[in-house]
């Protein structure tokens, strides 16, 4: 039974997947030029932020006091 299901499954996969030929770029190198820009800013504002953290800033963020 379960033989006669894999081969039903695999006929249907054949039929069903197709293949294109050569594969198209994705959706990010499609949108290259755009989105670098804001992660290379997202970058920056992250990185400006972290260097910006201080243990005192880090504990307060916990809620609690530094001794």
């Amino acid at each position: 039974m379960l033989e006669v299901l894999e081969a039903a499954m695999v006929e249907a996969a054949k039929e069903e997947v197709t293949d294109e030929g050569r594969r198209r770029p994705g959706w990010f190198i499609a949108a290259q030029a755009r989105l670098m820009p804001l992660i290379t800013k997202r970058n920056e504002a992250m990185r400006a932020q972290s260097c910006a953290r201080t243990p005192e800033t880090k504990d307060r963020r916990r809620g609690r006091e530094r001794r």
